[in-house]
């Protein structure tokens, strides 16, 4: 189960363990340019991507039965490889989605928005899920998370050496071509953007780091969602959580409660149609 031609019997085991059971590799296996890492794992899951470009371009190729799985398969991958006609729909796919934005004239308006897009998968704000419960292996209890940045993790927005500046310009310039995507002029959209970027700023600062987060006795906190309501009253929890069709909940987890309270203030402190652009 060793590949032995990993190891690099130059390096002395007691040396530098690391380069002595993998230099061999390092020196053979270079990081291809389009990837950030290069191990077995990336092998094995490119050449599974392989394997199913080639069963489904096979499949798009031949008639299956219609109601087979292998029509389904056939027509789900055609519909994505045919981008002449993705470029052509342009928004209309999301249409109903935007309308229902632009439709927001109060607060009840936008969580049923949040509703909306929480049922997607989408996750604007915050996550609502349901996992084990950390101290009884027995329950299965709802949870939330703090959540809806629009970058991977809260350092890019509170780090402040020069390259990670230079990736939030660039995160604000790709919000303000969305923004123009979506029908803003160029002055609207920048302006648009920097309102979008500084309320993301106040969500990454009241969110916990990655290591903080791996501590499981600071993500666990049990609460009613009478106490849900006391910490965070600008949300009706009540009703997020029946339009979400979660069963009748008595108590959650409130895995990041700091950040839930710096979103209510953020929900209760910034202009809806800021809101509305963020969603």
């Amino acid at each position: 189960g060793i590949d032995v031609s990993s190891i690099d019997r130059s390096v002395q085991p007691c040396d530098d363990f690391y380069l002595f059971a993998n230099g061999g590799w390092l020196k053979t296996h270079p990081i291809p340019e389009d990837k950030p890492r290069w191990g077995t794992f990336n092998i094995l899951a490119d050449h599974n991507l392989d394997e199913l470009h080639s069963i489904l371009d096979g499949l798009a190729k031949e008639s299956p039965s219609r109601g087979s799985t292998e029509q389904k398969l056939s027509d789900f991958y055609r519909l994505g490889m045919h981008t002449t006609r993705l470029d052509q729909q342009k928004l209309q796919p999301i249409e109903e989605d935007l309308q229902a934005i632009r439709a927001i004239q109060d607060h009840d308006g936008l969580r049923a928005v949040v509703v909306r897009l929480h049922r997607k998968g989408i996750h604007p704000f915050f996550v609502f899920s349901s996992t084990q419960d950390s101290k009884d292996s027995e329950k299965v209890i709802g949870q939330l998370v703090q959540g809806g940045l629009g970058l991977p993790d809260r350092d890019y927005y509170t780090r402040t050496d020069e390259k990670s500046k230079k990736l939030l310009d660039q995160y604000q310039a790709h919000v303000v071509a969305n923004l123009q995507q979506l029908g803003s002029n160029a002055e609207g959209a920048t302006r648009q953007a920097g309102q979008l970027l500084e309320l993301e700023k106040r969500l990454a600062n009241a969110s916990m780091t990655k290591v903080q987060m791996r501590d499981p006795q600071a993500t666990y906190h049990p609460v009613t969602v009478e106490q849900l309501s006391s910490t965070a009253p600008h949300f009706r929890w009540g009703e997020y959580f029946t339009a979400m069709g979660a069963p009748q909940l008595n108590n959650l987890n409130l895995a990041t409660p700091d950040y839930i309270k710096a979103l209510d203030g953020v929900l209760a402190s910034t202009d809806l149609n800021i809101l509305k652009q963020y969603l």
